[in-house]
This record gives C-alpha cells, structure tokens and sequence, in this order.
C-alpha cells in the first residue's frame, strides 16, 4: 500500500513527504524496516527524522552530517529533530531552529505537528525546496506547542 501511493504520488508529481517513524515495537525485524525507509527516502522532497532513526538509517550520529545523508539517499530535503534542542535541515535548503521553550507536559504528537506544520509551509511556499528552511520557526514553533498537552490534543 505504501510504495503504491508512493508511485502514484511521484508519477502525479505531487511532492512527498516522509517521516519514518522507526518504532522498534511495530517492527519484527528492525534491519528489515530501516531498508525499506532508506528505499522510502529516494524522490522524497522532505524526509524528518529524529536523532535515532537518522543514525539507524544513515549511520551517522552527527544531526547536520546525517541531514545531508538523508539527502545521499535520494531525498531533496534531510531534517533532524532534536527535541527541545530544535531542528537541523540540510540539501537543497539549509537551515537550523530552536523551538520556543515551553513547559512540556507530554512529547507524543510533536513529530506531527512539526511534520505537519512544516508540510503546510512547503506548500505555501509553493513547494521551492530552496526556501523550505522559511518553514521551519513555524514547524518549531507547532512542536513545541504539541509538548504542552497531552498527545498534542489540547
């Protein structure tokens, strides 16, 4: 069902955007799972990651070099979240951001609503992949305020 949407986005030309959401859990053979995202990386415009999933599927632990990675598996834009320690984006927009702080009462939800928040100032900006890095205070900024509830549903 995945790589079938996936074709068809690509084949409409719409852009995708793709976070991996390696959640050992979900997966009964993590190597299995972390090659079939690494196949999913390849024509994406954006692939997010946190720290973990960039390093499992790239091998580096470095946020900025493992951003660019992304991008060395066929992604037009890498992101690395790094919790409250903000974002690092790399390809063909740069960019680093710090959310604002907040007092966090849970993180679940926030990938989301970066994700999401992110994906809506792509489009707004007419998905330009070298302005992508406009949209990230923005995707920060919806992380974070995430953090302030439970499950981003306050």
């Amino acid at each position: 069902m995945t790589l079938r949407a996936r074709r068809a986005a690509r084949d409409k030309r719409i852009p995708i955007v793709f976070d991996p959401n390696l959640r050992p859990n979900r997966w009964e053979r993590m190597d299995r799972a972390v090659g079939f995202c690494r196949e999913l990386c390849d024509g994406a415009f954006i692939v997010k990651t946190t720290r973990h999933e960039a390093e499992l599927l790239t091998g580096a632990s470095d946020p900025p070099a493992a951003a660019l990675a992304l991008c060395g598996l066929g992604a037009r834009i890498g992101i690395v979240t790094l919790g409250a320690d903000g974002a690092v984006m790399r390809g063909a927009s740069s960019g680093e951001v710090t959310p604002p702080a907040v007092e966090v009462v849970s993180a679940l939800g926030a990938g989301d609503a970066f994700m999401g928040a992110l994906a809506a100032g792509a489009a707004a900006l007419g998905w330009e992949s070298t302005r992508a890095a406009e949209a990230l205070p923005a995707a920060a900024a919806a992380g974070a305020r995430a953090c302030e509830g439970w499950g981003a549903w306050d």
